[in-house]
């Protein structure tokens, strides 16, 4: 499962960057724009479009010998 110790700090940093950059009120969209900013970010992500869902892989920090 994931941690919050595993995302890398320039994906905080794009999502907050995307949630505070919205102008107005705070909505779902401006967490979505936030959401978005932060899968751009993530060093390393791969969107495999496919014939079901679609696919994002989003690579985690491992310790070391646990790849």
């Amino acid at each position: 499962m994931i941690d919050p110790k595993m995302i890398p700090d320039e994906v905080v940093e794009a999502a907050i960057y995307g949630f505070y950059n919205a102008t107005g009120p705070k909505t779902k969209d401006d967490w979505r724009a936030a959401i978005v900013a932060a899968l751009k970010a993530w060093p390393g992500v791969d969107c495999r479009p496919t014939f079901g869902p679609s696919r994002i892989i989003l690579p985690l920090p491992q310790k070391e010998g646990d790849a």
